[in-house]
């Protein structure tokens, strides 16, 4: 596969959806999301997802969502996972950290949800990706 990355905007960190539909193409097979984003905290509105949404309901890409951060909000903002839409629920993988939640970022020890088609999927390149658990767990 080949990245293709795609700068926020500068000062809000926004996303330039133009640039996004400009990017996907026949051979587009996955959009990755970060947020709330690492490192300036931006987090993505409803508008976003929904944006996003309309972008790939009729394609075949699937969306990595790294959603690590998702408890760390301030300010008074919702975090809005992937697996709050419907439309996105049987075509996304949402990664969450117990590391990050809990503030024992060393120990790297995170989760993947996604349907059971997907995780059959992910288990297959799992397996040979992983490294081992930290000594408490």
């Amino acid at each position: 596969g080949k990245a293709i990355h795609i700068p926020l905007n500068a000062p809000e960190f926004s996303v330039d959806w133009n640039q996004v539909k400009s990017a996907i193409t026949d051979k587009t097979r996955m959009v990755i999301v970060n947020t709330p984003h690492n490192p300036t905290g931006a987090i993505w509105s409803k508008q976003d997802w929904l944006n996003l949404i309309e972008l790939i309901q009729d394609k075949n890409i699937i969306v990595l969502s790294d959603e690590v951060y998702e408890h760390l909000i301030f300010d008074g903002e919702k975090h809005y996972s992937a697996l709050s839409f419907p439309e996105l629920r049987e075509r996304s993988f949402v990664v969450g950290s117990f590391g990050k939640t809990f503030h024992v970022t060393g120990w790297k020890t995170g989760y993947c949800i996604a349907t059971p088609e997907l995780m059959k999927v992910f288990r297959q390149i799992y397996q040979f990706a992983n490294f081992c658990g930290v000594t408490p767990v």
